[in-house]
């Protein structure tokens, strides 16, 4: 085994039954279709044996009728915790924000945990990681916790408990250089979110499996291309004043190229293989792109 496997290594186990969010809406289309077709005949089915007192078909047409919805929504949970680290976290991340406002705030407790570069500076050295797992709001961790629940299902599949801890070193290193960014150009206003860990799954998701589909924008769409829209988002968004840390979002994606040196060799060729078909699939739109607006200005023109 190679040595850095003890970091960010993986085992084929971890590949097994851990499905995407888009499969677990056609398994919920699938049964919901099925369930409204054969309603109408258990219904009759029931009401007949009503009438002929058979108890024990009556109970299993009550079953069909009142009980398998429930039976299908109870797949959601399954599905939920398939990936149970990243479950873990989230469940994790949902008590702390409970405690923010039970604890942390009534007891003047919150500043603290906040994280910017001066307070690091002068010795509060634990608001680096404490920060990471606070919320201004429900919008706020909503997001980010969606988030977690489609990237962090397809990394998890690949690196089992670490995806913890590609979460965690991804936020980390978001909030250290962020932070410091911010800290020379003056700006000291504190930050806190998961943000920065999420970005750093976005990345190792579009790598590890560029063309999975998910349905966070309602169509399924590939990952790569959700991916990529949330880089493009942060990078125009660099400056534009807003709450939103656009900074600890690039530097959650950038995290990559440190964490890199941590991963077995084999996770290696997987993250590889996936940057150059991203870098590829880049291209190819971009030349598409090219190709469209020069054929409709051509047109224009006359030509």
């Amino acid at each position: 085994m190679d040595k850095n496997s003890i970091f960010f290594g993986s085992k084929r186990e971890f590949r097994k039954e851990i499905r995407g969010d888009f499969h677990l809406i056609l398994d919920l289309l699938k049964a919901l279709l099925f369930f409204l077709l054969n309603l109408p005949f258990n219904l009759i089915f029931l009401l007949y044996n009503l009438i002929l007192l058979d108890k024990q078909k009556i109970s299993f047409y009550f079953s069909k009728i009142f009980i398998e919805p429930f039976r299908i929504f109870s797949k959601i949970s399954f599905w939920f915790f398939e990936a149970k680290y990243t479950a873990y976290l989230i469940i994790f991340l949902f008590i702390i924000f409970i405690l923010q406002f039970v604890i942390f705030i009534p007891y003047g407790i919150l500043e603290n945990l906040l994280f910017a570069f001066i307070n690091f500076s002068q010795g509060n050295f634990y608001s680096f990681l404490t920060s990471i797992f606070l919320h201004a709001d429900l919008s706020h961790l909503f997001g980010n916790v969606l988030g977690i629940l489609i990237f962090g299902r397809i990394v998890e599949k690949q690196f089992g408990f670490k995806v913890f801890w590609i979460f965690l070193s991804s936020a980390i290193i978001a909030n250290l250089i962020s932070g410091y960014i911010y800290y020379l150009l003056g700006d000291n206003v504190p930050s806190l979110g998961a943000s920065g860990g999420l970005a750093g799954l976005i990345m190792f998701a579009i790598l590890l499996e560029p063309f999975a589909f998910t349905t966070i924008f309602i169509l399924p769409l590939p990952i790569f291309l959700i991916g990529w829209f949330f880089m493009f988002w942060d990078y125009v968004g660099l400056g534009d004043g807003s709450n939103i840390n656009h900074l600890a979002h690039l530097s959650g994606y950038a995290a990559i190229l440190f964490l890199f040196f941590f991963i077995e060799f084999k996770n290696k060729k997987i993250l590889f293989r996936g940057f150059l078909t991203n870098i590829f699939i880049l291209m190819f739109i971009f030349l598409v792109s090219k190709y469209v607006y020069l054929g409709n200005l051509f047109g224009f023109l006359g030509f």
